[in-house]
């Protein structure tokens, strides 16, 4: 694989998480080897600029650990976008509040007046007012990113075409696959009873994993 770049496609496999002030942190997300993060580098939207910086020039096999403060991960938390709503935005079908789901602490989807899907947490319910806060869920977080590169691999899989006659943003997605038949003749042929693969999903996720893609 080259190195992460513009243009590279890309998968990781890490975790993320928040760190307090006495550095105690919480998991947020994983991405697996089994279903890792994949994009294209640079092209793909929502990436955080700061761990992009961080992951530019590496290679497969390469592991990353870095901590990025609030400013460089998904911002300060900033207070124009908690806003107080009038109750009646939040009318059920029969035109009262919907008590049921506009709750403290609820996740409500909305829409912008320019038409764009957003999703705010209900902070306070007042007798006429509804505050909700849309900055970020990690807004104002320090995050913590901590994996390796698992890219590499599939340009050498004997049924994936390396070119193809095709030029614009072209993004595919796929899964390495192995028959129980072929599972089953590795593992013949592997004399250390112990050495054997316990099941096809282990041999797969080991085989797009490995760091020498040409064995």
């Amino acid at each position: 694989m080259e190195e992460i770049k513009f243009g590279q496609y890309v998968e990781l496999a890490y975790k993320v998480t928040t760190v307090d002030p006495d550095n105690n942190e919480e998991l947020m997300h994983e991405f697996k080897a089994e279903t890792p993060d994949r994009f294209v580098y640079g092209i793909e939207q929502g990436m955080i600029e700061g761990f992009a910086n961080r992951i530019k020039g590496l290679k497969q096999g390469d592991k990353f650990d870095c901590t990025l403060e609030p400013a460089e991960a998904f911002g300060e938390i900033n207070p124009e976008m908690i806003m107080s709503l009038e109750k009646s935005i939040f009318a059920g079908p029969d035109g009262k509040f919907d008590e049921e789901n506009v709750k403290v602490n609820s996740v409500i989807p909305m829409m912008t007046q320019d038409g764009h899907r957003v999703q705010g947490v209900v902070v306070n319910i007042t007798n006429e007012q509804v505050m909700m806060d849309f900055n970020h869920p990690l807004a104002g977080e320090k995050v913590h990113y901590v994996g390796e590169v698992i890219t590499g691999n599939a340009r050498v899989f004997e049924n994936t075409p390396v070119e193809i006659p095709f030029k614009g943003r072209l993004v595919l997605r796929g899964e390495a696959v192995i028959k129980y038949s072929d599972f089953e003749k590795i593992n013949e042929s592997i004399d250390d009873v112990d050495a054997r693969y316990k099941n096809p999903r282990n041999l797969c996720s080991g085989s797009v994993r490995q760091l020498n893609n040409e064995i």
